[in-house]
């Protein structure tokens, strides 16, 4: 998320010496962006709860975090931006390892095929915005 005046609106604009962006100690997104930032500095906050008020104390260019969460604080706050599409995006994914038997295979697939239209609607009576099933 960024100001809608501070002109950033891609990973380059936003992967910029100059640019501090602000995300969760040790949350998913520190993590990635840990590994794939490499100009603009990050600001640790000490959990992902207090993204927003770093980012509002120290006058951050970048707040990182839950697209929901960003979506509602961009509510409250019209002057912000959640960018589309999102800078990074984190997969969720449901597995077995390879030498599971082809009916153990077959069986998580079958699940999760019968799974996903309450896991849709699951997100959808959340108000999870931006969240999709595969």
């Amino acid at each position: 998320m960024v100001r809608k005046d501070s002109g950033l609106r891609t990973t380059e604009d936003i992967d910029r010496t100059n640019n501090r962006i602000v995300v969760g100690l040790g949350s998913a997104y520190d993590l990635f962006l840990s590994r794939h930032i490499q100009k603009a500095e990050l600001v640790r906050a000490a959990s992902t709860q207090e993204v927003m008020p770093v980012f509002w104390a120290e006058g951050c260019e970048v707040a990182a975090g839950l697209q929901h969460a960003m979506s509602e604080e961009v509510k409250q706050h019209p002057p912000l931006l959640v960018l589309s599409p999102p800078f990074m995006a984190i997969a969720q994914a449901m597995g077995c390892h390879p030498s599971h038997s082809d009916e153990v295979k077959a069986e998580l697939q079958d699940f999760l095929v019968k799974q996903r239209p309450e896991i849709a609607a699951s997100i959808a009576r959340q108000g999870l915005g931006g969240m999709r099933t595969a």
